[in-house]
């Protein structure tokens, strides 16, 4: 059996990137599909030309051609049901040779180019649905595929067609049924410019519904060691599922709180005060004197090209470093505060590509060779903050307010 593949993620930005991987992926499969022997389902063959010569199939039809069905209901709360059929389906049994973690031995698994056909209820015919599937098998061990319940308010049912990626994800493709029609929905970004028809969930329960018309997707980086979240909103006017937030957790939990697109929102607002993070009391301007008497002495230090730090847990002060502790005055004000972000369980972990969506294009991004690292930058009234990581994917480490 193969071991855990990296599932490079999971922007939005990114997902268009996996489209070679994607491909590849789907002629792995078809080594696996096409050498087990194939067998179409009965009188789909035969009914090829009629399906193609009529824009309606009979549900009794529909029923005995379909791979895949699902109840649906469309905006306004009608109830639909959604066939998934195939004029040419083949048939394969996975060999132990032929096993990977998306098929086990023994799995029976379809493959074909699918069709939908949508009949509403107590119709006797579906009509054919002209929205290309971004489906090519059906393992029926698996549960790849399904429908997401919508919240009876701001988000219908929603249609998830989904292909297995690999021991941590599946490949997800998102429908949805309005004004009588089935139609496939695009991943946008914070701003709402479409990326893909693509998304990355975790096999099984990968996916849930929330409130306000959003959705939240769970998948496994074996390479961040953590499992990533990530928040859309459903647009029916633009067919869109915006993307709202995300997070990293050490724990495959559902998050209950906010993520990081609050967290970096009010790191903003205390760069805008010039307070620190961590504790408001500690402000730039405010002397040595006073920080002394809030935090006490520490014996904690480092420096950079500018100023002298004096460090209390993970927190930074920062003074001009032309001054050392034996000649700075009581009087010698604060002029940056950082702090450090951790790699333990309870720590923020923050990617430099969630600093960018959510706080959008930075004012400057530059080297800093002093650090051996990289700096994204925001100026903001009276100042600056600054994000500080060693190079591209890595998280960000440290955190830095002018």
């Amino acid at each position: 059996m193969e071991e855990k593949q990296r599932i490079a993620l999971p922007f939005p930005e990114a997902q268009g990137k996996r489209v070679n991987r994607r491909r590849l992926l789907a002629a792995a499969l078809g080594v696996i599909l096409l050498t087990g022997g194939t067998a179409g389902l009965p009188g789909a063959q035969a009914y090829a030309q009629t399906q193609q010569a009529a824009a309606t199939i009979d549900t009794a039809k529909l029923k005995s051609i379909s791979r895949l069905s699902f109840p649906m209901r469309d905006e306004k709360g009608k109830l639909y049901t959604v066939y998934i059929f195939s004029n040419r389906e083949k048939k394969s049994v996975t060999s132990e040779d032929e096993a990977w973690s998306g098929a086990q031995k023994g799995d029976v698994v379809y493959s074909g180019a699918y069709r939908a056909a949508l009949a509403k209820q107590g119709e006797k015919s579906g009509k054919v649905q002209s929205v290309r599937l971004s489906l090519e098998s059906v393992n029926t061990a698996r549960r790849d595929s399904f429908r997401l319940a919508g919240d009876g308010k701001s988000r219908p049912d929603l249609l998830f067609l989904g292909e297995p990626g690999g021991s941590n994800a599946d490949f997800v493709y998102p429908y949805v049924i309005t004004n009588g029609t089935l139609h496939s929905l695009d991943f946008s970004d914070a701003k709402g410019a479409k990326r893909s028809k693509e998304g990355v969930a975790a096999p099984y329960q990968g996916i849930r519904g929330l409130g306000g018309g959003r959705i939240q997707t769970r998948v496994y980086s074996n390479t961040d060691i953590r499992y990533y979240f990530s928040t859309y909103k459903l647009d029916l006017a633009t067919l869109t599922l915006r993307h709202v937030d995300d997070c990293y957790r050490y724990s495959g939990d559902w998050p209950s709180t906010a993520g990081a697109r609050s967290y970096l929102a009010s790191l903003m607002g205390s760069a805008k005060k010039h307070v620190l993070p961590s504790d408001p009391r500690i402000k730039i301007g405010m002397t040595w004197a006073q920080v002394r008497s809030l935090l006490g002495d520490s014996r904690k230090k480092r420096s950079d090209e500018w100023f002298e730090y004096v460090g209390y847990g993970k927190s930074w002060i920062g003074y001009d470093n032309t001054l050392d502790a034996g000649s700075r005055l009581p009087s010698t004000p604060v002029e940056a505060l950082a702090f450090d972000l951790g790699t333990n369980e309870n720590d923020w972990y923050l990617m430099p590509e969630q600093v960018r969506e959510w706080l959008g294009t930075p004012t400057e991004e530059y080297d800093n060779p002093a650090e051996e690292g990289h700096i994204i930058s925001y100026h903001c009234p009276g100042g600056s903050i600054t994000f500080e990581y060693e190079e591209e994917g890595s998280p960000i480490d440290r955190v830095t307010i002018y």
